[in-house]
């Protein structure tokens, strides 16, 4: 598993993730461009929603994509509240959802579902 950031996150939260014992790798091009470069793209990619997503299931269907889902209760802000039109648009295209809460074992489980 390894870390791809966004070109604006901070270094000081790239640097707490690879402390986590997580590699982080910077891209020079967008994904799904550096994606369309190599011999072999990863078997799955998962994130928050991004357009990347979409991008990479139309690009390369052999690869699994997966969008985490960010948890939304009552409290949640209307600005976030906004975010579930996009996952229902990941679930249309027949992305999977993963609740963070779950994370672990979906990976446990990710060969299994191949």
């Amino acid at each position: 598993m390894t870390y791809a950031p966004h070109r604006h996150e901070s270094q000081e939260k790239l640097d707490l993730i690879a402390a986590m014992g997580l590699p982080v790798v910077r891209l020079d091009n967008p994904m799904e461009v550096d994606f369309g470069e190599r011999e072999a793209v990863p078997e799955l990619l998962i994130s928050w929603y991004s357009t990347v997503l979409f991008s990479a299931r139309t690009l390369f269907p052999q690869m699994k994509v997966c969008g985490l889902r960010p948890p939304l209760s009552d409290e949640t802000s209307e600005g976030l509240r906004q975010v579930e039109i996009v996952y229902d648009a990941m679930k249309k295209a027949g992305m999977s959802l993963v609740d963070p809460q779950h994370f672990d074992q979906f990976l446990r489980d990710f060969p299994a579902r191949k």
